[in-house]
């Protein structure tokens, strides 16, 4: 189990406690196969209808390691939970 979550930001107790329930449902092999993908991947097409949304506080993908078209200032890994409100006013935006 994930003892330390400060990785993923400031966490509420309540999204710490369903963070630690997703990590021990999660399947370990596919989890170890997707953080080497994404480490080892080199995409340079981004296609056209993809919009990226990132928070400036993300320690786990630093923004400045990507080039979101949205930064969502105090946004950490987990900004759906911690920011849903911001994340979901955004997406309202976005998508006509």
């Amino acid at each position: 189990m994930l003892r330390n979550t400060w990785i993923l930001g400031g966490i509420k107790p309540e999204h710490k406690k369903l963070l630690h329930q997703i990590i021990r449902e999660s399947d370990m092999q596919f989890s170890r196969w997707a953080i080497g993908a994404i480490l080892r991947w080199k995409n340079a097409v981004v296609p056209k209808n993809i919009i990226h949304i990132h928070g400036t506080a993300d320690k786990l993908l630093p923004c400045r390691l990507v080039k979101a078209d949205h930064l969502v200032k105090g946004g950490t890994h987990v900004l759906t939970m911690d920011q849903h409100e911001e994340c979901s006013a955004l997406l309202h935006q976005l998508i006509p």
